[in-house]
């Protein structure tokens, strides 16, 4: 019985140790994949975070355009356009209701900026004070989607998405 344990031995001793390392194997493999799987639901979340900031800077620029049309300072104007781009985005990160969202307020902020560039060009005059009427609607309601903005964009960027 001896000889017969002996004879076995030494290869149940190698398929152990053959899966003990099948298994540590395995363990580091499932930890890395893991940790791959958190890393992109993280680059996700910060290309979805800069798309949103992108917005939302567009929306605060266009909130600062002066009565003429036209920004303070030439930064502001070019930081605008550079925006559009990466609003431009949404349709690789979003879903179709992000998107719409994102497009419309990104219209929006564009459509006010040229109304009130049309609207310094105008005569004074009835169509003037009724476009000008319209533009102060037109602010209030751009002033109310920029405050809504994280209400509106939360369930696509909640924390929770990191984290499940």
């Amino acid at each position: 019985m001896y000889e017969i344990a002996k004879d076995f031995a030494g290869p149940a001793s190698a398929a152990f140790v053959g899966l003990i390392a099948l298994w540590i194997t395995w363990s580091w493999n499932a930890k890395q994949a893991s940790i791959a799987r958190d890393k992109l639901k993280f680059d996700l979340f910060e290309r979805r975070y800069a798309i949103y900031f992108a917005t939302k800077r567009m929306l605060e620029l266009a909130l600062k355009v002066n009565s003429e049309g036209q920004w303070n300072n030439r930064e502001d104007a070019e930081e605008y356009y550079k925006l559009n781009p990466t609003v431009n985005e949404c349709i690789f990160f979003f879903g179709a209701d992000a998107q719409s969202s994102f497009f419309e307020l990104a219209g929006d902020a564009g459509g006010y900026v040229l109304a009130k560039r049309y609207n310094h060009s105008l005569e004074d005059g009835e169509e003037k004070s009724a476009r000008v009427a319209a533009q102060l609607d037109a602010y209030t309601r751009l002033d109310k989607k920029y405050r809504d903005l994280p209400r509106r964009f939360l369930s696509e960027l909640k924390f929770d998405q990191l984290t499940n």
